[in-house]
């Protein structure tokens, strides 16, 4: 998810798809919002160069390709992102390195590798959580708690408000 397929960690992603479908599995890559050269004519990517959640038919699309996936792989060495939230939202783990900042916390929406975990690393997570379907499900559940507990506007809003009112306390005393 994102324009800029090297700063997201695309190539890590496409590396782990072709990991997991030597290992057996049926894995498959949506790409949404750029379109990786080296991805084009790989008949497990499917390809969305760009998608506007202002326009009706996108927005229906892109909450369907949400439902049809297992988890968001942005393996980016950027210190947040917007795309883990939104993924939370729709109850799918993420996998993502460990850098100051990243909303994923292992084993409640998803997992955080350490930083320079390449394509085995990854692929070696998702086998492991698809080895546990019970898990799985656990994991999805917990998701989406922490996407309405922690992960949304009004829960950001409300933290926010606590740490304005706890600092003015503070001066005042």
């Amino acid at each position: 998810m994102g324009r800029n397929w090297q700063a997201k960690g695309g190539p890590v992603a496409l590396a782990t798809l072709h990991r997991l479908r030597e290992a057996g599995l049926d894995a498959r890559l949506t790409v949404i919002g750029c379109s990786p050269p080296e991805a084009q004519g790989d008949p497990h990517v499917t390809i969305h160069p760009q998608l506007d959640k202002s326009v009706p038919a996108e927005a229906a699309l892109f909450q369907q390709l949400y439902a049809r996936s297992h988890f968001v792989v942005q393996p980016s060495y950027e210190s947040y992102g917007f795309a883990f939230c939104e993924a939370s939202a729709h109850g799918v783990p993420s996998l993502c390195l460990r850098v100051g900042g990243v909303p994923v916390r292992d084993g409640v929406n998803g997992f955080a590798l350490p930083p320079g975990s390449g394509a085995e690393a990854f692929a070696a997570r998702i086998q492991a959580t698809v080895a546990d379907p019970a898990g799985y499900a656990a994991l999805c559940r917990s998701t989406r708690a922490e996407y309405d507990q922690h992960l949304n506007w009004d829960a950001w809003g409300a933290r926010v408000g606590d740490l304005l009112r706890d600092a003015v306390a503070r001066r005042r005393a």
